[in-house]
């Protein structure tokens, strides 16, 4: 059964493209609003202060998942050290001494977990102090060669009509039954341009415009919203535990906590994969 995650990369100042951000005030809300099928929150170090918030207004039934920074030391020897750290310093913030999962924000970092030694350290560090560790990842193709490093639990991949054809659902329909994986779904309205008014999406984003008027006709034929289409989308995969659903204030929770998910045919699931990775990746998107 689907469930979600609130994601708070919102809470960095002037998030992504649309320069989204959630105050303090409004996250503690939606912290305070958890219900049945909305159990999980997503943070980080790097997302300013919001696991000293979650820290401080999450009870103990919320799953709680945060990352691993970025290992900065070019010391191999240091490596394991600054992670284990950096982990401790988290978990601290967020008041917990054990919580659902940690994931590598950075996967070349699991590379660290190749050596037997460090890989022992590492199985000891999390079964103190997490039930799950998994990593994040831009790359779908890419992520096998990670799950063959370590017996990992949880992927965290972007997943929306724009970047998800058969060969790719196949693949991960694969990997989820080989590995024995949750897969969280992250990005799934491409940072807010999937949900945009038409006359409002940038003219260097001409194509995900045309496929979004696609999509605009497409709704009619199920009578739901175009948010609504999204959520029914990732929901119609039948492969994804958790979405991950970015949001700003209390009107968004309700907008997700309300929302009518239908399923949505094979047939109108694949119609709006962009190649163009400058176009669906948003770390191109300053570039």
């Amino acid at each position: 059964m689907l469930k979600f995650g609130i994601g708070t990369s919102q809470y960095i100042k002037n998030y992504g493209l649309l320069k989204k951000s959630i105050n303090k005030r409004n996250l503690k809300n939606l912290i305070e609003k958890k219900s049945r099928y909305i159990n999980l929150i997503d943070t980080a170090p790097s997302y300013g202060d919001s696991e000293g918030v979650i820290g401080k207004y999450s009870d103990k039934n919320f799953r709680i998942v945060t990352k691993f920074n970025k290992i900065k030391t070019k010391n191999k020897n240091k490596k394991f050290n600054e992670l284990e750290k950096e982990f401790t310093r988290s978990l601290k913030k967020l008041q917990k001494k054990k919580i659902y999962a940690v994931l590598f924000h950075d996967i070349d970092d699991i590379n660290l977990l190749k050596d037997d030694e460090i890989k022992k350290k590492f199985k000891k560090l999390i079964k103190k102090k997490t039930l799950k560790v998994g990593f994040s990842s831009y790359d779908i193709n890419g992520i096998e060669k990670y799950l063959k490093i370590f017996k990992f639990d949880i992927i965290q991949i972007p997943i929306n009509p724009f970047n998800i054809d058969k060969k790719r659902i196949l693949f991960l329909k694969k990997i989820k039954r080989k590995y024995k994986i949750e897969i969280h779904a992250r990005s799934l309205f491409l940072q807010g341009l999937g949900l945009l008014e038409i006359s409002k999406i940038p003219k260097k984003f001409r194509l995900l415009k045309k496929k979004i008027i696609k999509i605009d006709k497409l709704i009619h034929k199920y009578k739901i919203s175009r948010y609504n289409f999204f959520l029914s989308f990732i929901k119609s995969l039948k492969i994804i535990d958790y979405a991950i659903v970015g949001m700003s204030n209390e009107k968004d929770f309700n907008s997700l906590k309300n929302s009518r998910l239908t399923k949505i045919k094979d047939e109108d699931i694949y119609n709006f994969k962009i190649n163009n990775k400058k176009l669906i990746d948003p770390r191109f998107w300053s570039l």
